[in-house]
């Protein structure tokens, strides 16, 4: 038999392989919370949001620092009120870890909270906890960062845009700013729900933000409404 050098036999095709999933996009959360049976609450129901890992959950401004250094999340969900030290302490830790990262500050005291200006840029809004845990969720969920946040549109909103709002959509949007619900806002206003939701349609619309980009413009520019 004559002897065939393989190589001039017909070879099979390369095998087509499927192409690669992209990961799926997922913040990585520390929350930091005083009261253990609201952080272990919080934590249990934030997981299940989607998109979103709590990687961690901290009881004081030194468990929160440390867990910032452990894992850099994405996003901090920070109290103000923590027994050794401010809360501030820990989102400065995170800003220099992570210059990239966000935070939503949830407070007994949203309503008084002034953010300090060099913690501004990484300030999505001020959320009261002082309501359900399923208002305080749903507030949570909204304000969630997208794969393309607005952010930079927010910090873009001119004086003279502000300004073009009329005075009711101003106090408005400040109290959006400040952590207010829509229906809160109503409540201090002495207004239907629907007036509020209106006037946030028109706000949004005159300014051309919306959700997250929309509460954060209310607080960056607090002190032009």
């Amino acid at each position: 038999m004559a002897w065939i050098d393989p190589s001039f036999l017909p070879q099979p095709p390369d095998p087509v392989l499927p192409p690669p999933v992209a990961p799926a996009v997922e913040l990585r959360c520390v929350l930091v919370e005083d009261q253990t049976m609201i952080a272990q609450l919080l934590a249990e129901r934030l997981d299940q949001l989607r998109g979103l890992h709590v990687v961690a959950v901290a009881h004081t401004a030194a468990e929160g620092i440390q867990a910032c250094a452990e894992h850099r999340p994405d996003l901090l969900l920070l109290d103000l009120n923590l027994p050794d030290a401010p809360g501030t302490r820990v989102a400065e830790a995170l800003q220099l870890l992570h210059p990239q990262a966000r935070m939503i500050v949830i407070s007994g005291q949203a309503n008084t909270f002034l953010c300090p200006e060099h913690l501004a840029p990484m300030l999505l809004a001020v959320v009261d906890k002082t309501g359900s845990c399923a208002d305080l969720l749903e507030e949570i969920s909204l304000l969630l960062p997208t794969p393309n946040p607005a952010t930079a549109q927010a910090d873009a909103i001119s004086a003279d845009r502000l300004q073009s709002l009329t005075p009711r959509q101003r106090q408005i949007l400040l109290r959006i700013g400040q952590g207010a619900s829509s229906r809160e806002v109503a409540l201090q206003l002495g207004v239907t729900l629907e007036t509020v939701n209106t006037h946030r349609r028109q706000i949004a619309a005159r300014l051309g933000i919306r959700g997250a980009a929309l509460v954060r413009c209310a607080v960056l520019h607090a002190d032009l409404l």
